[in-house]
């Protein structure tokens, strides 16, 4: 099992080195590469997330022995600076690779307004033009490579396109992540025998709606009929998370600023959720008197 971002996540560089359009998944690949020429493994399963890239997975598939060329027949690094020069790809000297799952928790193509750049770039520096410039590297990345299927799949655009290049380099299955984590926890079982249930996440926005962890889990507990309330350490686009969960709170609405409420975040949670045990009781309450209502319809 091999996490993307142990090698290219936001975490391995401070804010002032990041440099989106220099950045690349390199080493991600060389950790595939380690796993099979000195690990001998049958199959690997790699989890995306957290990435600092925005290269179509390029970066993973040149550490695997793919090449990128432009017009002239020039070798390009696989950053976005150069990959928006690309003219040609060349597999031929890709390393034979095991069976490849790739689990990721969001459903993003790999362009347009729903795509890697547009929903991930400008949290991982991209200005307004940068973002246009990497969606278009991407869709010519596709292009190039004959792969504009793969593009279109849900979860292309996932860690700056890497799904895209796992599939189009790599031959490899995209799974759901939330879905992969809840077989294997059982969670269908154990979240059916409990009252309520309690997540959260950093930032609860757009990008939580299109398929992430607190999200898979207040769809798995409203097909089960459990209350599923989220703490955030902020929220936006609240009307639509309310849609999502029975209740949210956003404890960046008790300070003055993010950082504030990342300092706290301890406390903070102890004081919210305490504030809330009448609302969430009342939400256990009423889903009990459901369940109850439809054991004696059956």
């Amino acid at each position: 099992m091999i996490e993307m971002a142990s090698a290219s996540g936001m975490w391995r560089m401070a804010g002032g080195e990041r440099d989106v359009m220099a950045s690349d998944t390199y080493g991600t690949g060389q950790l595939i590469r380690h796993a099979i020429e000195v690990s001998r493994v049958d199959e690997i399963l790699v989890g995306l997330g957290g990435s600092a890239t925005n290269d179509g997975g390029a970066g993973m598939a040149a550490a695997l022995g793919v090449k990128f060329f432009d017009e002239n027949g020039r070798v390009l690094s696989p950053c976005p600076r150069e990959l928006q020069h690309v003219a040609r790809v060349d597999v031929s000297q890709r390393m034979p690779l095991p069976p490849i799952q790739v689990a990721c928790d969001v459903d993003n193509p790999l362009c347009g307004p729903k795509g890697a750049s547009a929903v991930y770039g400008p949290q991982k520096g991209a200005s307004a033009e940068q973002v246009v410039l990497l969606d278009a590297c991407l869709g010519r990345l596709a292009e190039i490579s004959g792969a504009s299927e793969c593009a279109l799949v849900p979860g292309a655009g996932a860690a700056g396109g890497l799904g895209f290049g796992f599939m189009a380099y790599a031959d490899a299955k995209l799974v759901s992540g939330f879905s992969l984590v809840a077989e294997i926890a059982d969670w269908r079982n154990r979240v059916a025998e409990v009252d309520l249930v309690i997540t959260g996440e950093g930032s609860l926005d757009e990008q939580s709606l299109h398929g992430k962890g607190p999200v898979g889990m207040a769809r798995l507990c409203g097909e089960l009929g459990v209350p599923c309330v989220a703490v955030a350490g902020r929220c936006t686009d609240e009307v639509e998370l309310r849609r999502v969960f029975d209740d949210v709170v956003d404890l960046r609405s008790s300070v003055a600023t993010v950082e504030e409420s990342m300092a706290r975040a301890a406390e903070l949670i102890e004081q919210r959720v305490l504030g809330k045990r009448g609302d969430w009781r009342k939400l256990v309450e009423v889903a009990r008197g459901k369940k109850q209502e439809k054991r004696e319809k059956c």
